[in-house]
């Protein structure tokens, strides 16, 4: 999704740094297929303490959530090598503010995952090894609302002779809103209703392309959205990165009433390309998504359950365990 979805509707809207975004769900085969075949295209991943320590070297300090505190405490308590200076601060930054994080397995499930904790709160590491805090408002914002991100693999890639970041994205599922055809739906589409424009709003699969505001972006236009506090800095130093590539941006107009849209309708765009008896999102997902805006607001609207969608997804959970 994002800026290299764009191009394939506009092109012209990438550059040679432009970040790739892709997205999975949160099934573990599925990770482990995308992830190797992005490394065996060249990409190099790094942990979330490789990335913290070449923060320090790079900007002299690092950022971390709580996905990030846990990942580091994780790594620290069973990785055994020699660590860098840098990773040194930032092992000792988090376990000086979080004395429990030095014992990690107190906090490891019997499946292996790692238990949430919410006395975590996210962290500024500085290259001196000192700790800062979010102010309290920050704090309740830091994060996107409930079923949008759960993880994000980070790496590298060179194209051009630069380099590149790429960023795997891992869907999580919202367990209060569980039924037959909203799994796959939160695990893509809210990720991409969580974005600051409309502009890239879109996505590009194996067997579908989707651009939600199609007719807006053609013309160089796009709505501006309303984001978290937390990322109200980086959102605006992205739209002023497509500002210098020509893009416009406005708030959708206001009314009494929500603009209704959806993924069929005049100002989207949708692709049908190729397609296979297995594929995630399924079509009828796709060619059924519903949204809603006003102004700085955009909402999903709940999908109607039909029988194509119970049908393709029943026959893709059936392949998939290999009865078929």
């Amino acid at each position: 999704s994002g800026s290299r979805a764009l191009e394939y509707f506009v092109p012209g809207s990438t550059t040679d740094e432009s970040d790739w975004d892709f997205y999975v769900p949160p099934v573990l085969s599925s990770v482990i297929a995308v992830k190797n075949a992005l490394e065996r295209s060249g990409v190099t991943f790094e942990s979330s303490l490789s990335k913290a320590a070449r923060q320090l070297r790079e900007k002299s300090c690092a950022a971390l959530n709580r996905n990030q505190i846990i990942s580091i405490a994780y790594e620290a308590f069973f990785n055994t090598r020699s660590w860098s200076r840098e990773e040194r601060i930032v092992i000792d930054a988090v376990q000086n503010t979080y004395p429990d994080m030095r014992d990690i397995i107190a906090h490891i499930r019997v499946d292996g995952s790692v238990r949430w904790m919410d006395s975590l709160v996210p962290i500024t590491i500085q290259c001196c090894g000192s700790v800062s805090f979010p102010e309290p408002q920050q704090t309740r914002n830091h994060s996107y609302p409930d079923g949008i991100t759960a993880k994000v693999l980070n790496g590298t890639a060179r194209k051009n002779n630069r380099t590149v970041s790429v960023q795997l994205v891992i869907g999580t599922i919202d367990p209060r809103r569980i039924s037959v055809a909203d799994p796959l739906f939160q695990t893509v589409f809210r990720s991409v209703f969580s974005f600051y424009g409309s502009h890239v709003q879109c996505i590009l699969t194996k067997h579908a392309a989707l651009h939600m505001y199609y007719r807006l972006a053609l013309k160089k236009m796009a709505y501006r959205w309303h984001v978290p506090d937390a990322i109200q800095e980086k959102a605006e130093a992205a739209v002023q990165k497509y500002i210098s590539r020509g893009f416009e941006f406005k708030a959708a107009a206001e009314d009494d009433q929500w603009l209704l849209r959806s993924a069929q309708d005049n100002d989207s765009c949708f692709i049908e390309l190729e397609t296979d008896d297995c594929y995630s999102p399924s079509l009828s997902q796709i060619k059924g998504l519903r949204w809603r805006h006003t102004r700085e607001i955009i909402r999903p609207s709940l999908q109607p359950t039909t029988v194509d969608a119970r049908h393709e997804l029943l026959y893709f959970g059936v392949i998939s365990r290999g009865y078929i």
